[in-house]
């Protein structure tokens, strides 16, 4: 799979704000031009996708686009952006420094179980969802 144009969000599979994120994302990408992974599942946690990721990405959402890795803010301005349409603009919000959204991601990163709750068990993929998810 590495090399071709692929683009894969993935998300933590008991984190109720990932939960929400996928929803929302997999309802509006009507164009199937994104496939969903859990961080907990096999592909992710894989040798080809452990090799893009360090330790300084710190606990995160990560979009694989492509053999490029994205984190934090800029992967989930870059995986709405790639939705397309109106999710086109989205692309406005990197003028600002990458410090400071990443110090917002960070907040509520580090408050996403306290404030959206925590799940037993990864997202389950309804059937007509299915082939947007990997694992």
């Amino acid at each position: 799979m590495m090399g071709e144009t692929r683009k894969i969000i993935f998300f933590d599979g008991v984190c109720g704000l990932c939960d929400h994120f996928i929803t929302f994302m997999v309802d509006v990408d009507k164009k199937n031009r994104l496939k969903f992974a859990t961080q907990q599942g096999k592909f992710f946690n894989s040798a080809e996708i452990q090799s893009l990721v360090s330790p300084e990405m710190g606990e995160s959402i990560f979009y694989l686009k492509g053999a490029k890795i994205y984190f934090k803010s800029n992967a989930v301005l870059n995986a709405l952006g790639d939705l397309g349409g109106m999710w086109s603009f989205i692309h406005l919000f990197k003028i600002i420094p990458g410090v400071f959204r990443d110090l917002i991601y960070d907040v509520i990163a580090r408050n996403r179980y306290r404030i959206f709750g925590k799940r037993e068990m990864c997202r389950i993929p309804t059937p007509e969802e299915k082939e947007k998810f990997i694992n």
